[in-house]
C-alpha cells in the first residue's frame, strides 16, 4: 500500500473538468495484491476535490 500525493498545475482538461491554471493536490492511495512474486491486482482511489473546488 501507498499514500501518494501528485501537485501541479491544472493546464489542460481533466476528466471533463476544464484547465484552471492553478496549482493543485491530489492525494490517494494504491493497493497491490501480489501472488507468486508479481503484481495480481491493483486498487487506486485519487481524491479530486482540490481539482473541482477550482472549477470556474
Amino acid at each position: 500500500m501507498v499514500r501518494a500525493t501528485w501537485r501541479g498545475t491544472h493546464q489542460g482538461t481533466f476528466q471533463g473538468v476544464a484547465p484552471s491554471g492553478r496549482k493543485i493536490t491530489l492525494t490517494g492511495m494504491v493497493f497491490w495484491r501480489v501472488a507468486k512474486g508479481r503484481i495480481a491486482e491493483r486498487w487506486a482511489t485519487l481524491d479530486l476535490r482540490d481539482l473541482l473546488q477550482h472549477e470556474r
